[in-house]
């Protein structure tokens, strides 16, 4: 069962961090308003998140049969190994992150001038920037996404490689 601890400053997830050698992702600067820890007993693993809350909370997504874990929060997306304790990638983006959707054949992590797909093994496949907000998504049958964006594009992405079917 995955936890989450809340933290009312860095220091306090800091201090914890040293005391408990776990590390701690985000812009570690004066201006967060968000601290946490995500803990998995049974691995012995936790790892902190540290960022500024526009509103939206972190997310985690816990991939099947896998020792793998995907955490959006702020402009990241990081994919963690909890049974060997170790980071297997991290994503900036430009813009916020919004949530993560599981279809058939990936994983999609929906932020706000971005999308990034990740297989199940928790590995990059593509991703897409579009020039405006995105304001609402779809996915289609399982194997396409549509986006509509502020601006009024409408666009409609393959799954599989990103390509750019409408």
């Amino acid at each position: 069962m995955i936890q989450k601890k809340l933290y009312s400053t860095y220091k306090e997830l800091q201090n914890d961090a040293i005391n408990n050698c776990f590390a701690v992702y985000g812009d570690l600067d004066e201006y967060n308003n968000k601290f946490e820890s995500i803990i998995f007993p049974e691995q012995n693993y936790i790892c902190g998140l540290a960022y500024y809350n526009h509103g939206i909370d972190s997310q985690m997504l816990l991939l099947d049969n896998e020792s793998n874990l995907l955490i959006g929060f702020e402009k990241r997306i990081i994919g963690i190994d909890y049974n060997n304790k170790k980071e297997i990638f991290e994503n900036k983006s430009i813009s916020l992150f919004y949530e993560f959707i599981k279809t058939e054949c990936c994983i999609l992590a929906i932020c706000e001038l971005d999308i990034f797909a990740y297989n199940f093994k928790c590995q990059p496949i593509w991703s897409f920037n579009f020039r405006d907000t995105i304001e609402d998504y779809n996915v289609i049958n399982g194997k396409k996404v549509s986006i509509f964006c502020s601006n009024g594009d409408n666009l409609i992405l393959a799954l599989e490689n990103g390509t750019v079917l409408k």
